[in-house]
């Protein structure tokens, strides 16, 4: 099927309704046979469209522990560690830089690295997931308060 890219709320309820594939991945996808480097891409890019910019890596990691905890370590800490948001410093700084390196490179070849087809945005949402300004992205239909853009 084709991969589709949208905000987590939609990628969450994207399987359920069509057979389609996300393209940025949700919390229960570390139970599967994703590689860590796939998971981390799939965050950065989150990270990405959320606004999270060098300086600002910090803040953004802490409000996303629950989706970060989750997501790159599965519930390893959580039952290992009794702890649902402990990091090890070494993974808080693997992740940083490994974003660090992210935002270095062009972001259209960082998005294509993996299988992208569509682009969804919900108009009625933050602007965080505008895909409008890319020039490798084309509106194709609009349906209500979603805009569905093919990837080029």
């Amino acid at each position: 099927g084709d991969v589709v890219l949208g905000d987590f709320d939609f990628t969450e309820r994207l399987l359920f309704y069509t057979s389609n594939d996300r393209y940025i991945f949700t919390t229960g996808d570390s139970f599967y046979l994703i590689s860590d480097e796939r998971l981390m891409h799939s965050f950065f890019v989150q990270l990405y469209f959320d606004g999270a910019r060098a300086d600002t890596i910090d803040e953004y990691i802490n409000q996303k522990t629950p989706q970060f905890i989750t997501l790159l370590n599965g519930y390893y800490l959580r039952y290992t560690k009794k702890c649902s948001e402990c990091f090890l410093p070494e993974e808080i700084d693997r992740v940083k830089r490994g974003y660090l390196e992210f935002l270095q490179n062009d972001f259209e070849k960082e998005l294509k690295k993996y299988k992208v087809d569509y682009a969804v945005e919900d108009t009625k949402k933050d602007a965080a997931y505008r895909f409008g300004k890319y020039n490798f992205m084309k509106k194709i239909i609009t349906i209500n308060d979603l805009n569905i853009y093919k990837v080029m």
